[in-house]
């Protein structure tokens, strides 16, 4: 178990190692029923340029998951810490394969062939050519042969297709 505060994250993401560090809330919350929270936030990635997760919920519930990148990490932790949640011990926690390549590709049948790209993304962004929406209202990032790069939010979607022209929205 570690206890990794953002500097010493940032560190070991620095020098493409993998890290994990989290954060926890404890106490009075007046818009809460019972008027006490238990939260928790957790963010785990490797390098500089790969994706991270972040893990967040109730403490022993079922956590949300979002793949983000290292400047939301540096932009979110502090904004944690200053609504009263303090780091805490946790062990590595492994980025899932799937963040990174989806574990169950399926076929994209789009209206015309994606075409390749000379992308200025970084990491697992740059072989993303469409974007598509699955039955479950989950976004995933599709490279060129139509298999799942990388899960996004339908805003992280919005914003990836916005700001690059060669990235299309198939599957609608």
């Amino acid at each position: 178990m570690a206890n990794l505060t953002l500097t010493d994250a940032r560190n070991l993401m620095l020098k493409g190692r993998p890290w994990t560090l989290r954060l926890e809330f404890q106490g009075m919350n007046p818009s809460n029923q019972s008027g006490v929270s238990s939260r928790f936030w957790l963010a785990t990635g490797r390098a500089q340029h790969e994706p991270v997760e972040v893990h967040y919920g109730t403490v022993g519930g079922k956590p949300t998951i979002l793949v983000k990148d290292w400047s939301y990490v540096e932009k979110r932790a502090p904004e944690k810490e200053a609504k009263g949640y303090t780091y805490a011990d946790t062990p590595f926690v492994r980025v899932q394969p799937s963040t990174i390549v989806g574990a169950a590709p399926q076929p994209v049948s789009p209206k015309r062939a994606p075409t390749p790209v000379v992308s200025s993304l970084p990491g697992p962004w740059a072989r993303i050519v469409a974007v598509q929406k699955q039955a479950d209202g989950t976004w995933w990032g599709l490279d060129n042969n139509g298999r799942r790069v990388l899960q996004m939010t339908k805003d992280g979607a919005r914003n990836l297709v916005a700001g690059h022209q060669h990235i299309t929205v198939v599957g609608l």
